[in-house]
């Protein structure tokens, strides 16, 4: 998958979608969430796929922090075997629940060239809010799997958010 964020608009999409998937019209590419996030929440509509019945929407919601795993939950339809009527809804697991890993954690190492504190925003630049300051010295930071417009998705201990690279020693 990938989780695309542009402001506060979030649009996941698959990259690789499994073969059951592929067979229905599934494609690299197709968008299977589209909602905003704000104050560290995400809401929209995901979609299941029929062979015969196209996309179908339904609402899903869940926390989230930007770089961060994140889970979705919603009351996903579940359609009729023989035709495309709506015949059950299912909420505490399979399309009720969408789990999203994000990129598998690397190391970045420690801060450098950071005299007192280094700011962890909620987003890629200056225009995000502060959510906690890093040590001079830290390490053992987790890059969070990307970097956008020279800023890193990190994780130190329980504080996960984006730091400026050019303070990364990796």
């Amino acid at each position: 998958m990938a989780v695309e964020v542009e402001g506060a608009r979030v649009t996941i999409r698959y990259l690789t979608p499994r073969q059951g998937l592929q067979d229905i019209g599934v494609n690299a590419g197709t968008v299977l969430f589209s909602g905003q996030h704000g104050d560290g929440y995400l809401d929209g509509m995901a979609q299941i796929f029929s062979a015969n019945c196209g996309a179908l929407d339904y609402f899903v919601f869940g926390d989230f922090i930007q770089g961060a795993d994140f889970t979705l939950r919603g009351v996903a339809p579940v359609l009729a075997t023989d035709s495309c009527r709506v015949v059950d809804n299912v909420s505490g697991t399979g399309n009720g629940v969408l789990v999203f890993n994000v990129t598998p954690q690397t190391q970045a190492g420690c801060l450098r060239g950071v005299n007192t504190t280094l700011n962890v925003r909620v987003g890629p630049s200056v225009d995000y809010g502060v959510i906690a300051e890093l040590p001079a010295g830290t390490c053992n930071l987790r890059m969070m799997g990307r970097c956008d417009s020279a800023w890193c998705s990190i994780k130190a201990g329980g504080i996960v958010g984006w730091v400026d690279e050019t303070y990364l020693a990796r």
